[in-house]
């Protein structure tokens, strides 16, 4: 593991993590993020939101640093996509059919267009309603009207894990480029099996020329594990799921206790 002193990259998560139960920012990070400049330690997001409901948060914090979005499917620098990972069309018409047979509803993430196979469905509400006036939402006619464009994450919501850890498996056994998981909670994804958070923060470092015994992650949920894989120091949030926290190097407060910036005052900037 690494020591506090090597660290020059802060990489942290946002729902769970860096938000409380809210949706506001940890109330200490803005200061922190200062301090840590002037040490000469990077700050800067890794989430599994779309960049249209990212920016409220970087704008908040300054952030001008690249930053990993749909669970790393993309990577963003302002509003340049400076890397992203689209999935295999006939592979992901492969998976559509598997959530149909289930009556699992989703979204298809876009560039230009977030598409739903329902605009009504209760279960796809909270998600919806993040996304309406911050990039267009299309309800999916067919599945053509999403496979024409390339998508780089699928979200699903199920309450039942019996009916969807099956479709998962199915997708994943089938379609050797797709990698479907449970992302947080009832909430699942599919992305390219390359577009992971672990994946992307390598490219991150490489980016900015720092090592992984020189980055720190924060996260609380089961798509922050290949980061906790790949950084130097892990730390879960004490509200993060039990097998997260076992990944982790350490164990933060919770995010509706200022947990990260707590940490990295106490540990970092000591």
């Amino acid at each position: 593991m690494s020591s506090f002193a090597d660290i020059r990259l802060v990489v942290a998560d946002l729902d769970g993590t860096l938000l409380d139960d809210e949706k506001q920012l940890d109330a200490g990070i803005a200061d922190v993020i200062k301090v840590l400049a002037k040490r000469e330690i990077m700050f800067t997001l890794a989430s599994g939101r779309n960049i249209h409901i990212m920016k409220p948060y970087l704008k908040e914090l300054s952030l001008q640093l690249p930053f990993i979005a749909n669970n790393g499917a993309n990577m963003f620098q302002g509003d340049a996509c400076i890397y992203e990972k689209s999935m295999e069309s006939v592979e992901l018409a492969f998976a559509f059919q598997q959530l149909q047979q289930q009556d699992i509803p989703c979204i298809a993430y876009t560039n230009d267009v977030v598409f739903t196979t329902s605009l009504q469905d209760a279960r796809l509400q909270f998600f919806l309603n993040r996304l309406r006036g911050k990039t267009m939402v299309r309800q999916a006619g067919n599945d053509r009207d999403m496979l024409e464009h390339a998508i780089f994450k699928v979200v699903m919501v199920a309450k039942n894990a019996n009916v969807m850890v099956p479709v998962l498996h199915t997708i994943n056994a089938h379609c050797e480029s797709l990698h479907a998981v449970r992302s947080e909670d009832d909430v699942y994804t599919i992305t390219h099996v390359d577009a992971t958070k672990g994946k992307t923060l390598v490219r991150l470092m490489e980016l900015l020329h720092v090592q992984p015994k020189q980055t720190m992650v924060f996260g609380d949920n089961f798509n922050d594990a290949t980061m906790f894989s790949t950084a130097g120091i892990s730390v879960c949030m004490e509200n993060g799921q039990s097998e997260v926290k076992e990944m982790a190097d350490y164990i933060a407060k919770a995010n509706t206790e200022q947990g990260v910036s707590r940490f990295l005052k106490e540990y970092v900037l000591r």
